[in-house]
Order: C-alpha cells, then sequence, then structure tokens
C-alpha cells in the first residue's frame, strides 16, 4: 500500500539555482547590505593579511601565478609557446619563437570562425570585426605590448571578477566565499598600489626595478 508523502512547502525555485544580481534602475549592480558586509569583513581581512609576513606571501604568490598566467595565456593565444616558471622573488614566462605550425592553427581556427559565422548567418560584423582586430595585433608589433601588458592587465581583470564575485554573490557555493573573494580583490589591488607608489616615489625601488629580474627586463619597463 503506498501513501502520499505530505506537502513539504518546498519553493518551486530549485535551491541549486543561483540569484540574480541585485541592479538598480539604470542597471548597475546595486551593493546590498550582504555586499557591503562581504566587502568590509574582506578589507579587514586583506589588512591582517598584509601584516602577518607568512600570509601576505601565500597570497603574493597567488597574484604573482595569476600574473604570469596572463602573460602566458595571451601569448599562446598570439602564437607563442610560453611555458610560466616560479623563481625565489617572483615569476617568469618564458616564450619561445613563434613556429609555423602555431601560425598554420591560428589561421585555421579564424577560418572556421569565419566559416561558422557566415554559414550560420550569426554574429557575421562581429566575428569578422574580431578576426580583423586579432590579425592586426597577431601581426604586429602590438603582439609583444598585448602580452607584456596582459600580466599586470590580469591581476586588475581577476581582482574586479572577484569584487563582482563579492558584491554581487553571483557564482559561489557558500556565503562564506563573499568575504573571501573581496579579500583577494582587496590585497590585489593594494598590492598594485603600493608597487606603482614605490616606483613613483623616486626612492631605489625603481632603479632596482629596471635593473631587472633573472636576467629578464619588467613589463613596465619594456611597456
Amino acid at each position: 500500500k503506498t501513501q502520499d508523502l505530505p506537502d513539504r512547502g518546498l519553493p518551486e525555485k530549485s535551491l541549486g539555482e543561483p540569484a540574480p544580481v541585485p541592479r538598480d534602475d539604470c542597471g548597475s549592480i546595486r551593493v546590498t547590505k550582504e555586499g557591503s558586509k562581504a566587502l568590509a569583513i574582506g578589507f579587514a581581512l586583506a589588512v591582517m593579511v598584509a601584516a602577518i609576513p607568512l600570509l601576505a606571501y601565500i597570497l603574493d604568490v597567488l597574484r604573482v601565478i595569476i600574473h604570469e598566467t596572463g602573460h602566458t595565456l595571451t601569448a599562446w593565444a598570439l602564437g607563442y609557446p610560453t611555458i610560466p616558471q616560479m623563481r625565489s622573488g617572483g615569476g617568469l614566462s618564458l616564450s619561445l619563437s613563434r613556429p609555423k605550425l602555431m601560425v598554420l592553427i591560428l589561421f585555421f581556427v579564424l577560418g572556421k570562425l569565419l566559416y561558422d559565422a557566415f554559414r550560420k548567418n550569426r554574429l557575421r560584423a562581429v566575428v569578422t570585426t574580431g578576426a580583423a582586430l586579432y590579425l592586426l595585433v597577431a601581426f604586429t608589433d602590438l603582439r609583444f605590448l598585448l602580452i607584456t601588458s596582459m600580466g599586470h592587465l590580469a591581476e586588475i581583470i581577476v581582482g574586479s571578477v572577484f569584487f563582482y564575485r563579492a558584491i554581487s554573490g553571483k557564482a559561489i557555493l557558500h556565503p562564506a566565499e563573499r568575504p573571501l573573494y573581496a579579500m583577494v580583490g582587496f590585497f590585489v589591488f593594494g598590492a598594485n598600489y603600493v608597487f606603482v607608489g614605490r616606483l613613483l616615489g623616486g626612492s631605489d625601488a625603481e632603479s632596482e626595478y629596471r635593473e631587472g629580474f633573472e636576467g629578464q627586463t619588467h613589463d613596465l619597463v619594456r611597456i
């Protein structure tokens, strides 16, 4: 004999469905009470981490990984096989010369994207414009500028994404992640702020930076 289970009053919305991002009348992300709390806790945690050398070192290693990943992914996307390396005191991304095989692969991928866009009549203008800009960068000296710039830009992008997750609560599994994302975001931006401040302060940091690292010229010197 079967027996109907009682209605538990469960919401129709799936528990795994993400909550909508709060926005104001202009469409901008609205900082809720939970978002402000996450930012405040994250800032306090970032200050505490920065004051403890071991914790600061751990987060700085994460920042260096983000930095070198930006160089590496950009270089590979432009056809340069690149290997990131962690060294004592920093990181390096060692790029090889661009082989002809990589150039053929790049043209094949671009051709496939253009073919699909025109065959399906979808986003033709966007894909064509993107392909033209890519070729302009990939086969001019702009490629070196982009690869060099994407170290610090990667830090800014990732830090901004972390702030977005902390403020909006988007793409998180547990509420405790929000202040942690904010902490890393504050640490990354704070490290860059201190770095730029030291370079502009006229101290010995500028001369040390110009000397390079492990025989390699630093990013801002190249730019």
